[in-house]
């Protein structure tokens, strides 16, 4: 670790420079984005993001799943 990093940001490189993939399978309803929601939140702490890129993640993850479930 670089001694001018924080702990957050040697986390956040290490998480985005290890090509890491989260991949998340479950049933096709809607009851399941609060779950999606849980686990987006968690990574975004996991690689230290700021609130807003956080709520913004959030809102994207759940749009997206909305439309798969509705459309796919």
């Amino acid at each position: 670790m670089f001694a001018c990093q924080s702990d957050a940001e040697y986390r956040k490189r290490r998480v985005f420079e290890s090509g890491h993939t989260i991949r998340l399978v479950f049933l096709s309803n809607f009851e399941m984005l609060d779950l999606v929601q849980v686990l987006s939140n968690h990574v975004g702490q996991v690689v230290s993001i700021d609130d807003d890129s956080m709520h913004g993640v959030g809102v994207d993850a759940r749009e997206s799943i909305i439309n798969a479930i509705k459309h796919g």
